[in-house]
Parts: structure tokens; sequence; C-alpha cells
């Protein structure tokens, strides 16, 4: 969930697996590792948007490292695999984005 909207669901193994969502996998790089050396951990980059200043469509889109102009419109919280959906309109992303990043 992300500002409200549910942004992706599915089998827990699928999510942490392979999430599809932008803001997903920038929580999964979040975690930290529980053996090994301790680094710095990752930050999805940006602040979560007021109330107030939501931008219309993608509510993640002002902090999304793949938004494109149709981001301005919401997208649909879309089945990807089997029970596995994911709101965002490049899903799924090695599909949708490959060489994009």
């Amino acid at each position: 969930m992300y500002a409200g909207r549910v942004v992706e669901t599915g089998p827990a193994e699928a999510i942490f697996t392979d999430p599809q969502h932008p803001y997903t996998i920038g929580l999964m790089a979040s975690v930290p590792g529980l053996r090994g050396p301790r680094t710095r951990l990752s930050t999805v980059p940006g602040i979560v948007p007021s109330i107030e200043t939501m931008p219309e469509g993608c509510r993640f889109r002002t902090r999304c490292p793949f938004a494109r102009p149709r981001c301005e419109t919401e997208p649909p919280l879309a089945e990807i695999l089997p029970d596995h959906r994911a709101a965002c309109h490049f899903a799924p992303l090695e599909q949708k984005l490959e060489g994009a990043a």
C-alpha cells in the first residue's frame, strides 16, 4: 500500500521474490540483511506527498524511477501473474521496461 492505495497484492513468496511495483521493489531493497557485514540501507527517494498535494494518477510517480507521462493517469490493479496484481502501467517490469533503467 502506498499513500492509501493498494499498489501490489499476491502470495507472499511472489511479492518477496518477484516484486512488480517500483514502490515494493524499493521496500524490498531497504530490508537489512541478517548476515554479512552491515551496510547502509537503501531508501526510496523523496517523501510521501501530503493528502493536499497528492499527484493525479499514480501516487508514486513523483518518486518513481520509471515514471513517464502516462503515469499521470491512475493505473489499474491488474493481474500480471496468476494471483499477483500490481498497479503500475509498466508491470511486468522486466518485460515492459527492458533496457529503460
